[in-house]
């Protein structure tokens, strides 16, 4: 969603563009590895630090332009970041990521009042309504 060209902001000496293209050289490396050819890639650009919540000023906005790539390239799943990582821009990227997958409703399977929880190695996990659902060895919280 975001470049992520602050993460090391006061550290290590390198610039923000440094790091910002490191990370998008990595991820269209990443996604050759699964398959994924580059002009498949959306990479919104977001600001680093200061992605929306919402009720903020851009969520909607962000929200409709995940919405578009997901209709356009209708995914049979979508992963996002843990809501309770702690990060402030992975918290809002997962609740963008989560009302444009409510928007779209084209994922089926592993729902939640409509908004779609990942599987990790077999155990599904996600965010409902607030809370954690999922289980793991029989135990709730959805970790792996």
């Amino acid at each position: 969603m975001s470049d992520g060209g602050s993460a090391h902001r006061g550290c290590c000496g390198i610039s923000e563009e440094r790091v910002a293209a490191e990370r998008r050289a990595l991820a269209v490396r990443a996604g050759a590895e699964l398959g994924i050819a580059q002009d498949r890639m959306a990479f919104l650009g977001l600001t680093d630090g200061a992605i929306p919540h919402p009720g903020d000023a851009g969520f909607e906005e962000a929200v409709e332009r995940v919405r578009e790539v997901l209709e356009a390239v209708r995914p049979r799943a979508v992963f996002c970041p843990h809501p309770f990582e702690g990060w402030r821009d992975h918290e809002a990227a997962e609740a963008i990521t989560r009302e444009a997958v409510r928007r779209w409703g084209g994922v089926t399977g592993g729902q939640c009042d409509g908004v779609t929880v990942g599987r990790c190695d077999g155990v599904t996990v996600g965010q409902c309504d607030g809370g954690t659902v999922g289980q793991c060895d029989g135990g709730a919280g959805g970790q792996c």
